[in-house]
């Protein structure tokens, strides 16, 4: 299981990054469902570059963001292979 730590090393390597703070959290940009529900997600910024709060992905645990990471890279490395 990987930490915060190897979370946001892999989200650098990616070039995202935490969005606001590393811990779960429903923010109030978050959407109604989760707010009225309560529920908490860990919020990444696809583009460190260009953190905008439109563009704010939401995981329900480390593991699913470290999913992702791998897909990224996975389809960077697909695209790089055309």
């Amino acid at each position: 299981m990987a930490n915060k730590g190897q979370v946001t090393k892999a989200l650098q390597a990616v070039g995202a990054c935490w969005a606001v703070r590393t811990d779960k959290f429903c923010g109030a940009d978050d959407p109604l469902e989760d707010q009225m529900a309560g529920r908490k997600t860990y919020h990444v910024h696809p583009d460190a570059s260009y953190p905008h709060q439109d563009h704010i992905l939401r995981f329900a645990s480390l593991r699913a963001i470290m999913e992702w990471v791998g897909e990224v890279k996975a389809a960077r490395k697909a695209h790089a292979l055309q």
